[in-house]
């Protein structure tokens, strides 16, 4: 198996979660439509009755936390937000609140009571909706968890119905926004419409719903599973490519170790070595020796008299001569002075003074201005 195939299976796995999510969807959405018990009603369309949440049960509201309650004699364990999410309930970390006889009457939560979110940042999130079952013996709940308690109509029917696209769609559009924070209230949620099919056919759809979702639960074990399996495959295909396992090997060929051990060995001897570039201590046995200029010719005791005085004797040279362009004149040198530079009279008088000049450097005279006057004759 190559790299490439487990990472491509690793892609088409990660896909499960977002089909499961979506086959749970479906399920619901034909579950409140009645299209999941079309067969069981014996066909037709379903002629269920029209009603709210307030009709069909009770809504109110929870406790509000502030610093007198601790306080009260009477101390009671309650829900919070954090405790309800989607479909299941949080209650790793319960904690007590002071609670007055008439608020524990009001607000002690029964076996079948639905848990609304009342506000959340995200709409994803408002209106998380789960079922209590009665998993402590005594517990209330916080203001921000809105209380449906049934009167004629299926607690699961009722959850499985909040959970469904359709629900899901008004809750959003019940809810109010306020500095980033979508809200619900006690009166919004009891507003909410919903279709109740007679109590024979809600226990037939809760039936058919737990069924279909202990499938999707299945599923998302198998993908939990599958997953563990695909994060443990790469690294064992890894050492055992590292391990030469994965193609056939040449008798011959000498072990890793032995190969790992001449590599050390090398790399052991040319660690000894002096690396060249690094400068050494003075003195040290590392310190790199230094080419040594190769001595110069003396001259002879005889030979460097004549050369002195040819020395002196000869004339002192000439500057070189600069290249290029002649330096700039300033323009304020030219009109402070400008009476000293000399113009020709005529064309005539210019072509002799540049004749002159001629003869003056191929002469090795000195050179003199272009428009310098004429000397006069003696």
């Amino acid at each position: 198996m190559k790299l490439s195939s487990t990472e491509a299976g690793r892609e088409r796995l990660e896909r499960v979660p977002k089909l499961v999510k979506a086959f749970r969807q479906a399920v619901l959405g034909a579950a409140v439509s009645g299209e999941l018990t079309r067969e069981w009603r014996g066909g037709g369309d379903a002629e269920w009755e029209e009603s709210t949440l307030d009709t069909c049960g009770s809504v109110s509201g929870g406790l509000t936390k502030n610093s007198t309650r601790q306080d009260l004699p009477m101390q009671k364990p309650y829900l919070r937000v954090a405790n309800v999410q989607a479909n299941q309930l949080s209650l790793n970390s319960i904690t007590e609140i002071g609670i007055t006889e008439m608020e524990w009457n009001k607000t002690r939560l029964l076996p079948g009571d639905l848990l609304i979110v009342e506000g959340n940042g995200s709409l994803e999130h408002l209106g998380r909706v789960a079922l209590w079952s009665g998993e402590l013996d005594e517990c209330s709940h916080q203001n921000h968890l809105i209380r449906w308690r049934p009167e004629s109509a299926l607690s699961k029917y009722v959850l499985f119905y909040l959970l469904s696209p359709d629900a899901r769609k008004a809750i959003v559009e019940l809810a109010k926004t306020t500095t980033g924070l979508h809200t619900l209230s006690v009166s919004k949620v009891a507003s909410i419409c919903i279709n109740l099919p007679p109590l024979p056919e809600q226990a037939e759809i809760v039936r058919r719903v737990e069924v279909l979702f202990a499938l999707a639960d299945r599923l998302e074990a198998r993908y939990q599973s599958a997953l563990s399996s695909f994060n443990r495959l790469t690294p064992a295909l890894l050492a055992k490519a590292f391990r030469g396992e994965l193609v056939p090997q040449d008798p011959n060929d000498e072990p890793a170790s032995v190969l790992l051990e001449r590599i050390r060995a090398q790399r052991a001897v040319e660690g000894s070595k002096p690396k060249r570039g690094r400068s050494a201590a003075p003195g040290s046995a590392e310190e790199p020796k230094r080419r040594r200029q190769p001595p110069k010719v003396q001259a002879e005791a005889g030979e460097q008299a004549p050369l002195a005085e040819a020395a002196a004797q000869a004339p002192d040279p000439q500057p070189p001569r600069r290249r290029g362009r002649p330096p700039k004149v300033r323009p304020e040198a030219l009109a402070q002075a400008p009476a000293a530079i000399p113009e020709a009279s005529s064309y005539e008088d210019a072509v002799r003074k540049l004749e002159a000049l001629k003869l003056e450097r191929a002469g090795g005279t000195r050179q003199v201005s272009l428009f310098d006057e004429e000397p006069q004759p003696s």
